[in-house]
C-alpha cells in the first residue's frame, strides 16, 4: 500500500464521481419525481380498474380534473424541480430555527481556526502515517 502514490486514490475517486455523474444524466423522468409518505403518487397513465364504490362517470370526472390541473409539457423536469427546491430552501431560511443555525455555522467558520494543517504534520511526522494512508483517511473519513 505504501508503494502507491496518493494521487491514485484521488484519481480513483475522480473516476467514481465521473461515472456517477454520467449515469445520472441517463435517469428517466420517473426517477426525478418525489412523493411524500401519505401523498398519492401522480400517474400519467390511467388504469381501467375503478376504485372502491366508484362509478365510471365519477372516474371519468376525476381523470378530467387531473388532466386539467396537470402541468403543461416542459414545466416538469430538472429545472422545474430545481426552482421548486430553491423556493423551498428560501422559505425554510425565513424560519428562525433554520436561519439561526446557518448564522451560527457561518460565525463558527469565521471565528474558529481550522487545525487541519496541524493534523497533517502531526500524523506525518509524529505518528508516522504514510502519504497514501493519509490520503485514504481523508477520502474515507
Amino acid at each position: 500500500m505504501e508503494k502507491y502514490h496518493p494521487k491514485y486514490a484521488y484519481l480513483g475517486y475522480a473516476f467514481y464521481g465521473l461515472f456517477l455523474g454520467t449515469s445520472c444524466i441517463f435517469l428517466s423522468l420517473k426517477s426525478e419525481r418525489e412523493y411524500l409518505p401519505g401523498h398519492e403518487p401522480v400517474h400519467s397513465e390511467w388504469s381501467s380498474q375503478l376504485e372502491e364504490n366508484q362509478t365510471p362517470s365519477e372516474a371519468q370526472r376525476k381523470r378530467d380534473e387531473f388532466e386539467k390541473n396537470r402541468l403543461p409539457v416542459g414545466k416538469e423536469g430538472f429545472w422545474f424541480n430545481f426552482k421548486k427546491n430553491m423556493r423551498a430552501i428560501g422559505g425554510a431560511l425565513k424560519r428562525p430555527e433554520i436561519y439561526c443555525i446557518v448564522i451560527y455555522f457561518v460565525l463558527d467558520g469565521l471565528t474558529s481556526p481550522s487545525f487541519s494543517d496541524f493534523t497533517y504534520f502531526f500524523l506525518m511526522n509524529v505518528v508516522g502515517v504514510s502519504k497514501f494512508m493519509f490520503a485514504m483517511i481523508s477520502l474515507l473519513g
